[in-house]
């Protein structure tokens, strides 16, 4: 299976009622076991402050 970055975070973000190509800040944790970022995407974990880029 592959998985195009760009446009699985667009699909991602505008899923969860948020407009792709705007700024978005998450937080979330590295998970060296499984080499991977986890983040959540619950409107009580996002902050407004510091917006970055979601980039792949």
């Amino acid at each position: 299976m592959m998985i195009n970055g760009i446009q699985f975070i667009q699909v991602l973000l505008e899923a969860n009622g948020l407009a792709a190509g705007k700024d978005h800040q998450f937080k979330g944790r590295y998970d060296a076991e499984k080499n991977a970022v986890i983040i959540s995407l619950e409107k009580d974990e996002q902050s407004a402050l510091s917006p970055q880029k979601c980039t792949t």
